[in-house]
C-alpha cells in the first residue's frame, strides 16, 4: 500500500468513527492515526533498503562457514554462479537505495512542506549524512553505472588466519575507471582505494547512516505530533 493510500485509510477511520452509514462526516483526520499513518510509512521506505542489505548480508554470512564456501570456491562454475548472486544483490540493494531517497523525497515534502522548521532540519541532515558522505555519492554513481554501462565486476577475497576465514567481495577499482560518469571526488575516492573498492564495507556504512537517518524522521515526526495527541487527552 503506498503512503497515500495508507494515510487515506487512517483519515477513513478516523471519519467512520462513531458515524451511521449514509452519514457524512467532514472532521479532520485525528492526529493519532496520522501519526500512524505517517510513522509506517517511514518504516516501509527505510524497510524497502534493509531488507535487500539483510538479503546481501545474509549471502555474505553464508559464506563464513568454510563447510559452505570452500566448495564453492573450488568450483568455476559454482564460483561463477556466486558471484552472479552477489551482482544481483548488489543491484538490488542500489535500486532501493535510489528508490528509498525518492519516496522519502516526495513524502517530507508532500506531508510536511507546510512546517519549515521540519523541512530545514529534514535538509540539514540529508546534507551532514548523505550529501557530505563519500560512499552515499559512490553509490549513487554506482547505481548510474550499472544503468548506463554495465554490471561491476565482483570479485570474491578470502582472507585466512590460523583460527578464522573471512569471505567478502569486492570491486576491482580500474574497470570502474574506465567510466567517464564519475564527478572529481568520487573518482578520486575510488582511486585512492588502488585495486580494489571494498563494496560490502561501503554498503555496511551506507546501512547504518541510513537506518540512523530514519529513525530520527520517526522520532522527529513524533514530536510534531505528540502535543497534539497530549492535548486531544486532556480534553474532557
Amino acid at each position: 500500500m503506498s503512503t497515500d493510500n495508507t494515510l487515506a485509510a487512517a483519515e477513513h477511520h478516523s471519519a467512520g468513527a462513531g458515524v451511521g452509514q449514509g452519514q457524512a462526516d467532514a472532521r479532520p483526520v485525528r492526529p493519532r492515526y496520522r501519526l500512524r499513518a505517517l510513522l509506517s510509512a517511514v518504516e516501509r521506505m527505510s524497510y524497502l533498503l534493509q531488507g535487500n542489505v539483510r538479503q546481501y548480508r545474509a549471502l555474505i554470512t553464508g559464506l563464513q562457514d568454510p563447510a559452505v564456501s570452500f566448495p564453492i570456491l573450488d568450483d568455476p562454475v559454482a564460483h561463477g554462479d556466486l558471484l552472479g548472486e552477489a551482482e544481483r544483490l548488489l543491484h538490488n540493494v542500489l535500486t532501493a537505495m535510489s528508490t528509498r531517497v525518492d519516496q522519502q523525497r516526495r513524502f517530507i515534502t508532500s506531508y510536511f512542506g507546510d512546517d519549515p522548521i521540519l523541512m530545514q532540519e529534514y535538509r540539514d541532515r540529508v546534507a551532514s549524512h548523505f550529501t557530505a558522505s563519500a560512499e552515499a555519492a559512490f553509490l549513487k554513481g554506482l547505481r548510474n553505472y550499472i544503468a548506463h554501462r554495465q554490471l561491476p565486476v565482483a570479485q570474491s577475497q578470502e582472507a585466512y588466519t590460523a583460527r578464522s576465514v573471512r569471505i567478502s567481495f569486492i570491486l576491482p577499482a580500474d574497470p570502474l575507471l574506465e567510466w567517464d560518469g564519475w564527478n572529481a571526488s568520487t573518482r578520486a575516492w575510488i582511486a585512492d582505494h588502488r585495486s580494489d573498492v571494498p563494496i560490502v564495507d561501503v554498503i555496511d556504512t551506507y546501512a547504518r547512516v541510513a537506518d540512523e537517518f530514519d529513525r530520527w524522521l520517526a522520532d522527529r515526526i513524533g514530536v510534531k505530533y505528540r502535543a497534539d495527541i497530549e492535548a486531544l487527552r486532556r480534553v474532557p
